[in-house]
């Protein structure tokens, strides 16, 4: 019973190592480091860059990479413990859009799908978020807000 345990959980653990390098080097990343967002090493979840993830080398990016795919590795002796945080962590990553408002739906579809610039990025995230909270500002003060904080990342 173990065995089994640690085998799901090293089977969970080889999704998850060819879903990173997927995602990492997907073209939603791309997108998002246009707008000076990124992807989160851990949780895959979207967060801002800091001037350290723009200036970080290859094998820096490599050597960080590594490491956390061997914790992760490590952790399947805990065998199905492992496979209950796995699980969990598919489950979480894909129902999370389940009750997402039409807005944002679309704009994760065109930023994994569909090469944007700048502009057509900051309208997107702008009617992404319009659709979550009241906006208190112009769709061009978002915009310049945006491109603002891009360009201290720089």
């Amino acid at each position: 019973m173990y065995w089994t345990g640690v085998g799901i959980a090293v089977l969970f653990w080889l999704w998850s190592l060819i879903s990173a390098i997927a995602t990492l080097n997907s073209r939603s990343a791309r997108n998002l480091a246009r707008v000076g967002l990124c992807y989160s090493w851990l949780d895959f979840g979207i967060r801002p860059m800091t001037r350290a993830d723009r200036e970080r080398s290859t094998l820096s990016s490599v050597v960080k990479f590594v490491t956390i795919q061997t914790v992760g590795l490590i952790f399947t002796v805990l065998s199905w413990i492992s496979v209950a945080m796995s699980g969990y962590m598919l489950w979480r990553r894909f129902t999370s859009t389940i009750g997402a408002p039409p807005a944002v739906k679309e704009m994760r579809w065109k930023l994994q799908n569909i090469d944007m610039t700048f502009d057509q990025l900051a309208d997107a995230l702008y009617k992404a978020n319009a659709s979550l909270v009241t906006q208190t500002q112009s769709p061009e003060e978002f915009k310049a807000e945006l491109k603002t904080a891009v360009e201290t990342l720089r």
